[in-house]
């Protein structure tokens, strides 16, 4: 009876485990995705309202959130969203969009190249790439 509960002990310590290494790199895929809808948003939020919007991506609290510019001022035009809490803005190769934490989409349809890199907290990264000529987004990792 004890070596049936240690073996069923040390299969469900087994199963915990994987199972947080899969939901880790489901939260990042999750993470990705969720960007890469956030940056073709404002790009159409540019063209259809003809003013420029952004995405700025806060670093020090893993947050990011949809701009548009009012004046010369930027005001939120959606609420700010957390990453998941296994995801993170890698700090070895913060968000660069033209030196800035933050991609401008025009309402010519272009937009700031650049890219960033997320991480979970099993070290798996994704990079996501956007070309600012094409506004074509890309995703590796």
């Amino acid at each position: 009876m004890v070596v049936t509960l240690a073996l069923v002990s040390i299969l469900f310590i087994m199963a915990v485990g994987g199972y947080r290494y899969f939901s880790a790199n489901r939260a990042l895929d999750v993470a990705a995705r969720e960007i890469r809808i956030q940056i073709r948003e404002a790009q159409s939020m540019a063209v259809s309202t003809g003013n420029t919007h952004r995405v700025y991506f806060n670093v020090s609290d893993d947050t990011f959130v949809m701009q548009r510019r009012q004046g010369s001022d930027w005001v939120n035009a959606s609420p700010a969203e957390a990453l998941p809490s296994a995801v993170n803005f890698d700090s070895s190769s913060p968000p660069n969009f033209d030196g800035d934490a933050y991609i401008e989409c025009f309402a010519r349809g272009t937009s700031e190249s650049g890219t960033l890199v997320l991480q979970n907290r099993n070290s798996k990264t994704k990079t996501i790439s956007v070309d600012g000529e094409t506004v074509h987004v890309t995703e590796s990792g």
